[in-house]
Formats: C-alpha cells, structure tokens, sequence
C-alpha cells in the first residue's frame, strides 16, 4: 500500500532516528551540484555522525535560473545544519532528466539513483518530473519499482519517497496528471511513499512569487518554499523536529 503523505500525514511514516555511524561528506566534497551538473557518486565519503538524504530529480533541484546556493537542496541541508542536526544532501539531479528521459549528463532518474545513493543513505527523494511529458507514460510506474528496487539493493535502510510533479495553475495539465498517476501507481506497487504536489497545490496561487521569468522554474523565494516542504517530509523520516526558518 502507498503511504501518501500529505501535510501532517507524515505520523504515518512514524519517525525513526537514524542510526548511529550514517554517513556525511567531508567539507570539501560538501556541495550541491551546479546547474549543469556533474554526477555525484559515492567516491570521497568519510564515515562521520550525522545522515544522508539523496536527491533524484530535475532541473526544478538543481538551481537552474538561480544558482547552485539558492537551490532547495542546498537549503534544506543548511537548515538542518543550523537546528543541530547534520545532514549531507547528495544532489544528483540533472537539467532535462525525467523517469524516461536522460538529462544533460545523460542520466535517467534510475540511472541517478543507481549512481549516487552511497549504502548509508538515509533517505532518498525522487522528485519530477514534467519532462516525461510526450514519452510512453504508461512506463513510469515500471520505472518507479525499478528505482524503489535499486535503493533497497543499494542502501538496505533508506526510506525512498516519490514526488510527483507539481502544478503551477489549478486549471492542471492531464499530461501531468498522467504522469503523478503513474508515480503514485508505481509507488503503491512498491510500497513506497508517494507526495502529490498536485493535490497538495504546491505553488498554486503563488507562481508570480514563487517562479522565476522563464515561467517553470522556482525564483530564490520559490527555493526556499520548496526547502520547507521537504523539510516537513524528511524531518520526521529521521527523526527529529523540522527546523525552524
């Protein structure tokens, strides 16, 4: 069964803290990936206390139109840091990369979360994508069990969570609809976490603030709205309060 997460649904993941010996990147190698990026894999890791969530996703997490510090999972880790609770975002997202569709360095989201979650990672969050639109949806859901699989082979302990795509206009894309459904149909074959933006209207309302002037993708104050989202979605998956802005 999926576990649908949705505002305070998220007591029903119950909360685990992570266990002792998780692992961190070291100051150094401590980055988000630039707009353009470059794959992130688990070479370079130093075991040291604290947790490791793994970004999959698009050009919407990788700070494309704004930049690489402004980008929510650079956010979400500098927000953790802050309340006391060290946590290593690992961002493997790709500009263009979609369940089907490779990004620019040629991956897929499968092929980013067989790259980069390291075998301690705590948490995985696959988030997108519309760049699916005009591929075979009806593959997604076969593509999301894949992903799901791969975490579980790759890092026993993570909890994966899928993303649907969001949408900016209540007046809502069935080509996007389409494919949230595929998302939530793979995760539910999975028995994976599934959020729906969609439903949850993330950005609606809001897109003038919370857009940048391409039209698609989140302005600064669009990256910080997403940071608290997912804050409120991976603090209780490890245990502890989501940071205070």
């Amino acid at each position: 069964m999926t576990l649908l997460l949705s505002g305070c649904g998220l007591a029903f993941l119950g909360a685990s803290s992570p266990e002792t010996g998780a692992i961190t990147l070291t100051p150094d190698n401590r980055t988000a990936n630039p707009a353009a990026p470059a794959q992130v894999g688990t070479a370079g890791y130093s075991a040291t206390e604290g947790a490791v969530v793994v970004v999959i996703g698009d050009s919407i997490s990788t700070g494309y139109q704004t930049s690489v510090e402004d980008s929510w999972p650079n956010l979400l880790m500098q927000d953790f840091d802050r309340a006391g609770f060290p946590v290593t975002v690992v961002n493997a997202a790709e500009n263009g990369a979609g369940y089907l569709v490779p990004g620019g360095e040629g991956m897929t989201f499968e092929e980013q979360a067989r790259s980069s979650v390291p075998p301690d990672a705590d948490v995985v969050l696959v988030y997108g994508s519309e760049n699916d639109i005009g591929e075979d949806v009806a593959q997604i859901s076969s593509k999301v069990e894949a992903i799901s699989a791969a975490v579980r082979e790759l890092a026993p302990e993570a909890k994966v969570v899928f993303v649907g795509p969001a949408s900016y206009d209540p007046d809502v894309d069935p080509d996007l609809t389409a494919i949230r459904d595929q998302i939530a149909q793979g995760a539910e074959s999975a028995g994976a976490a599934f959020v729906d933006p969609i439903q949850e209207q993330w950005i609606m309302g809001d897109r003038e603030d919370l857009i940048g002037p391409d039209g698609d993708h989140p302005s600064v104050a669009g990256h910080v709205y997403l940071s608290q989202k997912f804050e409120t979605i991976v603090a209780p998956l490890l245990g502890v309060a989501v940071p205070t802005p």
